[in-house]
């Protein structure tokens, strides 16, 4: 899978997939509803160009597009980070102290950051 980071990139890769099927610009604007100067711009990359048109244009050559979700932390935690977090829930009950889930959460946060910080592995979740 091929990750675009910029209208340059998405441009570039709406033309190769243009060109590899044969298409005009004209006949690509014709098929999304919208002029060959228009698609002119979009595969020079115009830093500005309406979504709605570029993902017609996109999905007229066969890109599509997927979304991918952040991992939150809870995501990220793995049996042990969860049996820890039971572990102080239960002596934090033991002492008459009772979590919120709010608390919890926070908590499992900061559980699941240790270890990856220790793995090296630190990166960022929602």
């Amino acid at each position: 899978m091929t990750t675009h980071t910029a209208t340059a990139d998405l441009g570039a890769a709406i033309r190769d997939e243009r060109v590899r099927r044969g298409l005009s610009q004209a006949e690509l604007a014709a098929q999304i509803g919208t002029t060959r100067e228009w698609i002119g711009r979009l595969e020079a990359g115009a830093p500005r160009v309406e979504l709605d048109k570029a993902l017609r244009a996109a999905n007229a050559v066969g890109i599509s597009f997927t979304t991918r979700q952040t991992p939150t932390w809870n995501d990220l935690a793995t049996a042990e980070d969860h049996a820890l977090l039971r572990t102080v829930v239960i002596n934090m009950g033991l002492e008459g102290q009772h979590l919120t889930e709010n608390a919890k959460d926070r908590l499992l946060t900061g559980i699941v950051r240790e270890r990856l910080t220790a793995d090296g592995q630190a990166h960022s979740a929602a």
